[in-house]
């Protein structure tokens, strides 16, 4: 709903430890994140596309529409 938190995580299934992971919407990276989430303080529509992440070496996950 407008005005939300959200927080997206990327995780690996293999492994516990915290990576890196890269997020992208729409395909075009918007950031890289040691913690491997990404947090989005206040949602509103121009939030709105298609997200995913990626690991290095572990390759990344499928697209979601937000």
């Amino acid at each position: 709903m407008e005005g939300d938190a959200v927080t997206l995580r990327c995780r690996n299934r293999t492994t516990s430890s915290n990576l890196t992971a890269d997020f992208y919407k729409d395909g075009v990276l918007m950031r890289s994140s040691a913690a491997a989430q990404m947090n989005i303080h206040s949602v509103f529509k121009a939030h709105e596309g298609r997200y995913k992440c990626s690991i290095s070496g572990s390759g990344g996950s499928a697209e979601s529409w937000m």
